[in-house]
């Protein structure tokens, strides 16, 4: 049974927007201030980042609009460049990105959900548990159900942060300036203090991985791409300006959570307990945007044949039950594993991933000039160059910076090409051998 399209523009739009607003906003923001001690700099930072996730957005709109198909990214490469590129791609979302991402936010979900009922840090583990499992079995009931908590949650938590910056902009006054002795910021420095950023913005791509399930994905694909991106620039820079006038530099510098201290400053107590509120709803609904969306480019690997057969099972519902269980019960060990809380290391790992797709949108116009293409790239190829010389960039800063963890990072996920290789030497086996088990 095939996967089914049934979900319009308003739904690409609300999982483009739902997947890019996690938990970074609330807390990201300190962590550029203590790099960055100038607000030009640190609202330039922003923008940047939005600019580059714009870029981004920009270059893989010709292919999601061309190419809808369940996997997005994970389709892009393998067309461009062959199976192994699109295994080691799903490789590391199946083993790392997915799992991490889906075990963090659920533990953050449950972090403020016991913090607000005055319970103890001991309930975190089982209510985190709860979360993915409960998720599971609404994205079990079909991919209605299952975008529509995430819808939901989208639009409470864009509102919330919307409010919570407008209110700060509007009523709050200005907060006093601070002398600092800080030194002035370094080009590599910048660079690193731009990967937190990258981070907040990273998931403007994640619609496409559920391409095949939209309706007229020609036209949603594109306007989500872009418009959802643009929606989420805005609303963090405005969020970043509220938290620079209440707080200042030296302010956001300090306070590990900028929102709910802005909001504890203009509401008291109250304003303090409404951001809690509103992370553990937002990483609730990042939750629910990586198992929806990351559980298709694992169905969509397995269905190519490169991965267990079983992967690429749907239910009566139309949904890829199997691969949907997968990805929560990898979010659960990452939950009860220690080994697990390395996931963190792997935001810089997925930039290679999308600069080569990005670059796809230049190969498959030469590699095949008739494929129907219902939008094309605007500025065409000034976009996807720019995209992928700054990703470039990006990745070589955070390694000087960070040289163990980059190694760390693709070093695991390197680990895609032997796995690649032995699968296939098996699958081969099988062929040979009638007799054997699949």
């Amino acid at each position: 049974m095939a996967l089914r399209r049934e979900l319009g523009p308003f739904s690409a739009l609300l999982i483009t927007v739902g997947a890019m607003i996690g938990s970074g906003i609330f807390a990201t923001p300190h962590d550029v201030a203590l790099t960055v001690h100038t607000p030009g700099l640190i609202l330039g930072l922003w923008a940047i980042g939005g600019f580059l996730a714009l870029l981004g957005a920009m270059s893989f709109v010709e292919l999601g609009a061309a190419i809808p198909e369940t996997g997005g990214l994970y389709v892009y490469l393998c067309r461009a460049y062959g199976p192994m590129s699109g295994f080691v791609f799903a490789w590391a979302m199946l083993v790392v990105m997915v799992p991490s991402s889906l075990g963090y936010f659920a533990q953050v979900t449950a972090r403020h959900t016991t913090a607000l009922f005055g319970l103890s840090g001991g309930w975190d583990p089982p209510l985190a548990i709860a979360v993915i499992t409960g998720l599971v079995v609404v994205n079990l009931g079909g991919v209605r159900s299952g975008a529509a908590v995430q819808n939901v949650t989208t639009l409470i938590k864009y509102g919330g942060v919307l409010g919570i910056a407008l209110i700060g902009w509007f009523l709050a006054p200005v907060a006093a300036p601070v002398a600092s002795a800080l030194s002035e910021t370094s080009g590599l420095a910048l660079l690193a203090a731009l990967v937190p950023v990258l981070w907040a913005y990273d998931g403007w791509i994640d619609i496409t991985s559920i391409a095949g399930e939209v309706k007229d994905p020609a036209r949603a694909i594109p306007r989500s791409l872009a418009i959802g991106t643009l929606l989420v620039t805005g609303l963090y820079i405005l969020a970043n300006l509220t938290y620079l006038k209440v707080l200042g530099t030296a302010g956001l510098a300090a306070s590990e959570t900028p929102a709910a201290t802005a909001a504890a400053s203009l509401l008291g107590p109250a304003g303090h307990a409404l951001v809690s509120m509103l992370i553990g709803i937002s990483t609730l609904g990042g939750c629910a945007v990586a198992l929806l969306t990351g559980s298709r480019v694992v169905y969509a690997v397995a269905a190519d044949g490169l991965f267990l057969k079983a992967f690429a099972r749907t239910s009566p519902q139309g949904v890829p039950d199997v691969a949907i269980m997968a990805c929560g019960a990898l979010a659960v060990l990452y939950i009860v594993s220690p080994v697990g809380r390395l996931g963190e290391l792997f935001v810089i790992g997925a930039w290679p991933f999308y600069a080569c797709g990005a670059v796809a949108t230049i190969v498959l116009r030469r590699r095949e000039p008739a494929l129907p293409r219902p939008v094309r790239t605007w500025a065409y190829p000034l976009p996807i160059v720019v995209f992928a010389l700054a990703s470039v960039a990006i990745v070589i800063g955070y390694g000087m910076t960070n040289p163990w963890q980059t190694l760390l990072s693709f070093g695991l996920i390197g680990l895609g090409v032997p796995v690649y290789g032995l699968f296939r030497a098996c699958k081969a086996a099988v062929i040979a051998d009638p007799t054997a088990s699949d």
